[in-house]
């Protein structure tokens, strides 16, 4: 579900399985399932829902997970979620920054400022 061209299911999906590798070793299984390289090619879509559950779901995975951890950056998962990192904090409540950064195209990025409950910076370390 994760490669299908249905935004919602895109999000939906990434969403689940970001609960599901919070149960013990699931993190583990997911990443067996090579469920990592579609999540991170989804760190390139515009819609912000999607963006959302696919950085929460890459954060959870890569938690005390040094494997998952690897598997991101050799998938290419470093540069967009530093990226995505940077301009988080560059707008987080400043709106001189916020209206500049969204014009550009980053919706997103403000969304994730704005939801401090996604931690990107764990998975940058």
């Amino acid at each position: 579900m994760l490669q299908t061209q249905c935004p919602e299911l895109q999000s939906y999906s990434s969403a689940i399985l970001a609960n599901l590798a919070h149960i013990n070793d699931n993190q583990t299984l997911v990443a067996k399932l090579g469920l990592i390289p579609p999540l991170v090619k989804l760190l390139h879509s515009d819609i912000d829902n999607v963006l959302l559950n696919v950085v929460n779901c890459l954060c959870v995975m890569c938690i005390n997970n040094p494997a998952n951890q690897s598997t991101v950056t050799q998938e290419g998962g470093i540069t967009p979620l530093m990226l995505r990192s940077f301009l988080a904090e560059m707008a987080q409540g400043y709106r001189q920054n916020q209206d500049a950064i969204t014009p550009l195209g980053c919706q997103a990025v403000i969304a994730l400022s704005q939801d401090r409950s996604v931690r990107i910076v764990e998975l940058v370390h």
